[in-house]
């Protein structure tokens, strides 16, 4: 009787365990998207309200365009950091795995990000081997990974660069791939990037603020779900990260 209900109690706990997790993933996809993406297309805009009016002789006008463009930074940055740090903290969680087509969910994050990014000028290209491709992953989790991925690569790639993610199906895994042109990490750091709080970070091209934890946090997603993570870059040639996931 009381082995038994111990399993009961043992089951309860998993159960509620799932749960929460799934309420938490929810939450921390609506603050990494719904609430960050405005924000971003705020501070995009006044970027360019700022060069347009350059040369217009309206300092009050100017201050308050770099006020607000300051604004929105820094609460990007809050909710960022937050998001990842929240995500670190429960990176063991269970997984919640379900058959995930990775090409769409993939195109989703890209388009959300192509249309938040819109004032940044760079190009954006999405190629896959096949139109669909499936792996049992954990959603949000997934996506986290793509998210934190592609906003690096925006980070440290000038207006007119190209962000470029590759999907490709083989025999037992699928290789995932985003390359930028951007700056390229120095020999020195790239060993180190995956650390938590890490000491490689850099602020973004556009003085975004590092937080130390989203490489980090892409590393632990990567490795729950067995996969393997590892880049190629060249200091002033761009930077490619590769995340390669085990097929069932």
């Amino acid at each position: 009787m009381g082995f038994a209900q111990d399993i009961s109690l043992r089951k309860q706990h998993e159960d509620n365990e799932r749960k929460f997790a799934t309420r938490k993933n929810a939450l921390l996809e609506v603050l990494s998207h719904d609430l960050s993406a405005p924000l971003v297309n705020i501070q995009g805009f006044a970027s360019l309200l700022s060069v347009h009016f350059k040369y217009k002789e309206n300092d009050q006008l100017q201050d308050a365009i770099q006020m607000l463009e300051e604004v929105a930074r820094r609460n990007v940055h809050l909710i960022r950091t937050f998001v990842d740090q929240e995500a670190l903290e429960t990176a063991k969680v269970a997984l919640l795995k379900e058959r995930l087509d990775v090409v769409l969910r993939t195109t989703q994050s890209v388009e959300q990000l192509k249309a938040s990014e819109a004032a940044l000028r760079k190009e954006f290209r999405l190629k896959s081997s096949h139109p669909s491709i499936f792996l049992w992953v954990d959603e949000a989790k997934f996506s986290q990974v793509i998210s934190n991925l592609l906003s690096n690569a925006i980070k440290f790639t000038p207006d007119g660069g190209v962000i470029t993610v590759r999907i490709e199906e083989q025999p037992d895994q699928v290789l995932l791939s985003v390359s930028d042109t951007g700056i390229g990490i120095p020999a020195r750091l790239q060993d180190k990037v995956f650390l938590p709080f890490t000491r490689a970070k850099r602020p973004g091209l556009r003085g975004e603020e590092p937080t130390g934890l989203g490489l980090s946090l892409v590393k632990g997603i990567v490795e729950l779900h067995d996969g393997r993570i590892w880049l190629e870059s060249e200091e002033h040639k761009g930077t490619t990260f590769f995340v390669a996931f085990p097929k069932p």
